[in-house]
């Protein structure tokens, strides 16, 4: 039988070899403008660079994880300013984003997984270390890895309950379990975001030894402090004679409570002013309209330091909402009144801002268990009501009246604070596999 399971382990892999390129030819034929002119960089025309300088590959391969990377790359770029640090990439939005931040020349698509692309793609490059960004596994990648004795480490990995049982069903073809036992042992470190996903990271095979519970690199990002003059200048823009509520990211069907709660606190604070920042920037025109109803109300770009004094303030440009956030002496999160998941509330946490939300957060899970563990967030329990509904808006304007004159802010930051450090550790776990190859 182990013969059998050899000869068969054999035949996934020729048949691998053989079947995947062509059927990524076919793909390509079929959408024959992907990609665009970077085409030849699917097979492994990636630029070229001087070779006479250490290499250090990260890849990344949608946008989030690219946007993830840049922690990693400015980590290792400071300590080792002698190697280049070259981007890749799997999206055509992807590369766009990751060109801006690393610099076209730096930044390629990742191969497709055929032999001779792969085999391109590390002889233009040379990379003496990989980053893999949360779970890539191509068999040929990682295979021409191995003899090119380049080590592979898997940063911020993160497997899904989902994915860990389709791969626990294929484990059950012994043929199929030593091909994929290997796969996910090629790698020198997985550097799993939980204990949650390292242990379904065992569940299919890697060995304990290999994997670190190591946090997740995107903490790293969270603005944690922004000049005191900034939230000077934008409480001078908006003309704030006391105190502001800024409601960021906010969906259809949450506008309507946020100013509902507005209007109540009004009462109690009569110069409160209220700033909402939609999520789409198609909805403005809409909640322009409806906040209308309420008090005086103006777009973001008709507001200038010699012209405001609009009650409400509706913001229709990109790019500053982290610059309201610290401005701010409350901060509501949207996406979280209605089953959505979720905004992020980790970046006005992360500049101490006290912070409310609904109990819609799936998407953030790891955050606002932080935050809760802390006290330092506010989550007011929505359950089936109407979201206009008065019971509602009674909860959530005590959350906020109780935000406004809190210290969670403070709290919220600390624990933030001790969710990074990430990137630092990936470098390290980087710098010692390459000193041991």
């Amino acid at each position: 039988m182990s013969y059998l399971n050899s000869f068969l382990s054999a035949l996934v892999a020729g048949a691998y070899r053989l079947f995947a390129p062509l059927a990524f030819r076919l793909y390509l034929l079929r959408h024959p403008r992907k990609y665009g002119d970077r085409k030849s960089e699917k097979f492994g025309h990636a630029p070229l660079r001087d070779v006479s300088r250490p290499c250090l590959l990260v890849h990344a391969v949608s946008v989030g994880e690219a946007l993830a990377a840049q922690s990693i790359v400015e980590e290792f770029s400071a300590r080792h300013s002698d190697w280049d640090v070259f981007v890749s990439v799997g999206t055509v939005t992807a590369r766009e984003v990751a060109a801006k931040k690393f610099g076209a020349h730096r930044v390629a698509y990742y191969p497709l997984d055929g032999d001779a692309w792969v085999e391109r793609f590390f002889a233009r490059l040379r990379p003496r270390a990989v980053v893999l960004m949360e779970l890539e596994i191509w068999p040929l990648f990682l295979y021409h890895a191995e003899l090119c004795r380049v080590p592979v480490v898997v940063a911020n990995a993160r497997i899904t309950a989902k994915s860990a049982a389709q791969y626990a069903r294929l484990a059950r073809y012994e043929f199929l379990r030593r091909w994929l036992v290997w796969a996910f042992n090629a790698p020198a470190a997985w550097l799993a975001q939980t204990a949650e996903y390292a242990e379904r990271l065992k569940s299919v095979g890697v060995e304990a030894a290999k994997i670190r519970v190591n946090g997740n690199v995107k903490f790293d990002q969270i603005p944690t402090l922004l000049q005191p003059e900034i939230a000077a200048q934008y409480r001078r823009l908006l003309q704030v004679e006391t105190q502001l509520l800024v409601a960021g990211s906010t969906h259809r069907g949450e506008d309507e409570t946020v100013l509902a709660v507005w209007q109540k606190l009004r009462a109690e604070i009569p110069a409160l002013k209220l700033l909402i920042a939609p999520r789409h920037p198609e909805r403005v025109g809409e909640v322009v309209a409806r906040a209308g109803a309420y008090g005086k109300v103006l777009r973001r770009s008709q507001i200038s330091e010699s012209a405001g004094g609009a009650e409400i303030v509706v913001v229709d440009t990109l790019g500053e909402l982290a610059k309201f956030y610290a401005a701010a002496d409350a901060v509501f999160v949207g996406g979280t009144l209605i089953p959505h998941g979720g905004q992020n509330m980790a970046e006005p946490c992360g500049l101490a801002k006290p912070t409310v939300i609904g109990d819609s957060y799936c998407n953030f899970t790891e955050t606002v268990a932080a935050l809760r563990a802390a006290d330092a967030i506010t989550i007011v329990p929505v359950a089936a009501e109407n979201l206009t509904g008065a019971a509602l808006v009674e909860r959530l304007t005590g959350a906020v009246r109780e935000a406004l004159s809190s210290a969670r802010g403070a709290r919220a930051r600390a624990a933030l604070l001790a969710l990074q450090g990430a990137s630092r550790r990936v470098v390290e776990v980087v710098e010692g596999v390459i000193a041991h190859n």
